[in-house]
């Protein structure tokens, strides 16, 4: 159930909404990132002392191109805002159950200051459309953004950064992390450098090389980082510092 709303934007917000659900034409009008509905969430104890969130839902395309919705989590530091975003995307876990290893890697983002946005399902068009809900909700929001997962978000995360060449307009695409990314058929060239990272006692996503090498034939910077002995998890873990280091370099 939606959250009541008031006011002259709410009474757009709603329009918006009905047209998305009628499936008219004109829904097509609708802005992508357009956020509909924001609430205050909770957040586990490791990332409070960080950021406060706001729970939305937002405007996204489905996969025949149509609009639909989207729901997700903005993060924003509470100390030494930066004015940058960065998508945390992870295997369809839920909102609310940030498994151990993503703890660790969106507070050391939340750290750095940036605004994490943390799409409900790592998606990849829904992952570029929560830097637009993002910048809906913080107009000091700057254009650049770095797209960031793991698994199943790792390989959302590069489907992403290629999509954004057309599908980010308006958008600064700076970079993106792929750690353990799960295989993918074909994967597009992404639209900027790529941090690469795999354990070599992955049971989850066997270390396999020729994803570097698909990669490293792009036209695109490369770096990859394998991790001797680091599990599926820890592989998040034990580079969450490298990976907010390589994105602040990213950023200008």
């Amino acid at each position: 159930m939606y959250p009541a709303v008031r006011g002259k934007s709410a009474v757009a917000m709603l329009a918006a909404l009905t047209l998305l659900l009628s499936g008219a034409p004109a829904a097509a009008a609708v802005p992508l990132g357009l956020v509909l509905t924001s609430v205050d969430a909770a957040l586990p104890a490791q990332l409070s002392l960080l950021a406060t969130a706001k729970r939305i839902t937002y405007v996204t395309t489905a996969a025949d191109g149509s609009r639909t919705t989207a729901t997700g989590l903005v993060l924003t530091p509470r100390n030494g805002t930066a004015h940058r975003t960065v998508v945390w995307g992870d295997g369809p876990v839920g909102l609310s159950l940030f498994p151990p290893p993503a703890l660790i890697a969106v507070a050391a983002l939340l750290a750095r200051g940036w605004t994490v946005a943390v799409p409900g399902a790592p998606v990849a068009s829904s992952m570029i459309d929560s830097v637009r809900a993002a910048r809906h909700l913080d107009d000091r929001l700057s254009a650049q953004y770095v797209v960031d997962g793991h698994a199943q978000g790792g390989q959302a995360a590069l489907v992403a950064a290629a999509l954004a060449r057309a599908y980010g307009d308006s958008l600064e695409l700076r970079g993106v992390v792929a750690i353990a990314p799960m295989p993918g058929e074909g994967l597009p060239t992404p639209a900027a450098p790529i941090l690469l990272i795999q354990g070599t006692a992955d049971a989850t996503v066997p270390f396999d090389v020729s994803l570097v090498s698909e990669l490293d034939a792009s036209d695109q910077t490369m770096l990859f980082v394998p991790l001797e002995g680091a599990t599926h998890e820890s592989a998040v873990t034990e580079t969450a510092r490298l990976v907010a280091d390589w994105i602040s370099s990213r950023f200008t």
